[in-house]
């Protein structure tokens, strides 16, 4: 199998890619048959639609370009200059330590309008500062280990196609990553839980959303991008082929192809699920503001 490995890149770290490009294909297939207006919302995404800036651990800019959604790409100290329109979704990754101008920007752009979505560390340098009382970390870092997740708000249409129909999925949890204590549960919407998570750091929630002003904000555990995934028991360990309809298996590019059949259930899993996520949130900002626009 043909992983187009680049110079400096790991057989794992290949494969991980081909695993994010697979669940970027299939996501929009779905979408495509299930939901037309969002996967055509999500095609007519701009550069200037999606703002990531960047990180030290997490990486969601190699999602979002393996999932071929284009995006500027920004420094922490950018976020002191940049004009937001309320109109985009703001990506900022962990652990996200901005200035206070930034963290009154951000304030500003998500009660206008907004989309912002956080991971990990910036729990506290981030949603604590200029969302305070709604979430933040419990002081109990995570070791470097895989957990099993479950989805509270299956009816959620951002979290439509995040589990694949018979699986489980596993959720890296990065050494010291935040759990998050929920301290308004009226406000704060925990949309991806795991009781292992619970039982080993006293916190259940993986992915939480808020709406504030105009705009929502969405945080989770951990990152986007993973480096590995892990398998537990005989339906993480099959070919991830076995999770797609031979329909769809045969509309994929030969490359994607070739790499479902030699892919582990819970690697593709474990991309497809970000990949979803991150497309479904994006797309519906981007029809919010297309419906604005009339």
């Amino acid at each position: 199998m043909d992983m187009n490995i680049n110079s400096g890149e790991t057989p794992g770290e290949a494969k991980m890619k081909a695993s994010y490009k697979a669940g970027a294909f299939f996501t929009m297939l779905k979408m495509e048959k299930k939901d037309p207006e969002s996967a055509k919302a999500l095609k007519e995404v701009t550069e200037a639609d999606v703002v990531v800036v960047d990180g030290t651990y997490d990486h969601a800019h190699l999602v979002l370009e393996l999932a071929g959604i284009p995006f500027v790409r920004i420094n922490t100290a950018n976020m002191d200059t940049i004009k937001l329109r309320p109109d985009q979704t703001l990506f900022i990754n962990c652990p996200g330590q901005v200035s206070d101008m930034a963290i009154r920007k951000i304030v500003t752009f998500v009660n206008g309008g907004g989309l912002l979505i956080t991971t990990d560390w910036a729990l506290k340098h981030v949603i604590e500062r200029a969302f305070p009382e709604t979430m933040k970390y419990n002081q109990k870092p995570t070791q470097d280990e895989v957990v099993r997740i479950n989805v509270l708000d299956p009816e959620n249409p951002i979290l439509d196609g995040f589990l694949e129909e018979g699986m489980d999925p596993l959720w890296w949890l990065e050494g010291s990553s935040y759990p998050i204590v929920v301290q308004d549960k009226k406000k704060v919407n925990v949309l991806v839980e795991s009781k292992e998570l619970e039982g080993k750091y006293g916190e259940a929630p993986v992915i939480c959303e808020f709406s504030w002003g105009e705009g929502r904000v969405v945080h989770m555990i951990s990152h986007f991008y993973l480096q590995r995934s892990e398998t537990r028991d005989k339906k993480d360990m099959a070919k991830a082929s076995s999770l797609v309809s031979k329909s769809e298996m045969a509309m994929a590019p030969g490359e994607i192809q070739a790499a479902m059949g030699g892919m582990a259930a819970s690697e593709y899993t474990a991309a497809q699920s970000s990949v979803s996520f991150i497309s479904k949130n994006i797309a519906m900002q981007k029809k919010k503001s297309m419906k604005k626009k009339g």
